[in-house]
C-alpha cells in the first residue's frame, strides 16, 4: 500500500542521489541537499552540494558520513571522478580523493558492514563508443583510499544504470544497460569474504535504472520499481527465493526515482517530469475496500500488467481511497 506523504520541496526533483543516516533520509540534487524526517513527515533544506552541476552520480552512506561519487557535469556533459563527503553534524560537504577507477556516470553502489563499494557505469557521454564497466572498488573511509576488487565475471555484461543493494553480508548488482545498450535481467551476488561473484535469480523483466527507482532493503528483502508497458511495477528480491512481482502498482512515474529505508519504513518518490510526490510503501498491506486485481488501489494480478496501464490512477493525498487522477494529470503525459 502507498500512502502519500509530504511532497519533496526541491524545485527540480530529478537526477538526484540519496542515502540514509540515522533517523533521516537525504536527497541531493542540483538545487540543494534535503533531509527527510519521517517522524515529523517534514523536509529540511541543508547546505548545497559543492557541484551544483552534478547529474547521474551515486549516493551511499556509512554510519558517519554520506557520499556522492563520480557523475556527469551539466551542461558540459563531461563525466567526473570527484568524490564528496557530507557531514550531517556540521552540515557541510568536503571533497575527498578522486575515485581511481576513472570518471563515469550511471554507476552503482552498495554498502556491506559499513564498507562502501562502487562499480559499473559508463565513461563518457561524448565518446561514440564509450567504455562501460563491470568493475568493483572498495572504499576505506578512514584512509580515504580505494581498492579494486574482483570484476564481475566475463559472462556478466559490462553495464550502466544497474540496481545495487546489499542484504545479509552480500552485495548485489542486477539488470542495467549492456555494452550494446540493451536492457539486462541478470543478477549477481558479491561475497566480500572471498572477493567473488555468483549469479543468482534473474530480474523478472529486462530493465535498467533509467526506468526505475533506486532499490531499498526492508526486513531482509529488496524492493524496487520498474516501468513495464508504461506502468510502474513493484518488484521484490528475497535472497532465498529470488525475484518476484509484489503484485502492486506504483501511483506515479518511476523513472529516475528514489527510495529510502529509514528505521524500518520504506519511502519512494520523485523522478522524471519532474515529479515531487513522496510516498510511504507498506508491502502486502491492502487499503480498506481494495481487492486483489483492483487497479484503482495500485493492486493487480501478475497477469494484468497490460491492462494496468489503461487503468492507472493516483491515490488521494489524505488517505488511500481513489482520487481518480490519470497518469497524465501527474505530469506523465497522455496514456496512449
Amino acid at each position: 500500500m502507498f500512502t502519500r506523504k509530504a511532497d519533496f520541496i526541491s524545485a527540480w526533483p530529478y537526477s538526484q542521489e540519496s542515502f540514509v543516516m540515522g533517523s533521516y533520509g537525504y536527497i541531493v540534487n542540483t538545487a540543494g541537499t534535503y533531509r527527510y524526517d519521517p517522524a515529523n513527515n517534514a523536509w529540511t533544506t541543508l547546505t548545497s552540494h559543492p557541484r551544483a552541476d552534478l547529474w547521474y552520480s551515486i549516493g551511499f552512506a556509512t554510519a558517519s558520513y554520506g557520499y556522492t561519487a563520480c557523475g556527469m557535469l551539466i551542461p558540459s556533459y563531461y563525466s567526473t571522478d570527484e568524490v564528496y563527503r557530507y557531514d550531517p553534524i556540521a552540515d557541510s560537504w568536503t571533497q575527498m580523493d578522486d575515485f581511481p577507477g576513472g570518471a563515469r556516470y550511471c554507476h552503482t553502489a552498495f554498502v556491506i558492514d559499513n564498507i562502501p563499494y562502487v562499480g559499473t557505469g559508463v565513461s563518457s557521454y561524448f565518446d561514440p563508443s564509450p567504455e562501460k564497466y563491470r568493475d568493483l572498488w572498495r572504499y576505506n573511509e578512514g584512509a580515504d583510499t580505494w581498492t579494486q576488487m574482483a570484476d564481475m565475471p566475463i559472462s556478466a555484461d559490462k553495464r550502466d544504470t544497474a540496481y545495487g543493494f546489499s542484504i545479509g553480508g552480500y552485495g548485489y548488482i542486477s539488470a542495467g544497460m549492456s555494452d550494446s545498450d540493451e536492457c539486462l535481467d541478470d543478477t549477481w551476488r558479491y561475497d566480500p569474504s572471498t572477493d567473488s561473484w555468483t549469479q543468482v535469480d534473474d530480474f523478472p523483466v529486462k530493465t535498467s535504472r533509467y526506468n526505475a527507482t533506486v532499490p531499498s532493503v526492508l526486513e531482509g528483502k529488496c524492493y524496487c520499481l520498474s516501468a513495464y508497458n508504461g506502468f510502474s511495477i513493484v518488484y521484490v528480491f528475497d535472497p532465498i527465493t529470488g525475484w518476484s512481482s509484489a503484485g502492486e502498482g506504483y501511483p506515479g512515474p518511476s523513472e529516475h526515482g528514489e527510495s529510502l529505508t529509514i528505521e524500518s519504513r520504506l519511502f519512494i518518490g520523485l523522478g522524471s517530469w519532474p515529479y515531487n510526490y513522496w510516498w510511504e510503501y507498506e508491502p502486502g498491506v491492502v487499503p480498506e475496500g481494495a481487492i486483489a486485481g483492483d487497479h484503482k488501489h495500485g493492486l493487480y494480478n501478475a497477469e494484468d500488467y497490460g491492462t494496468a496501464r489503461e487503468a492507472a490512477t493516483a491515490q488521494s493525498i489524505n488517505d488511500n481511497i481513489v482520487a481518480g487522477h490519470t497518469y497524465s494529470e501527474w505530469g506523465g503525459g497522455d496514456i496512449d
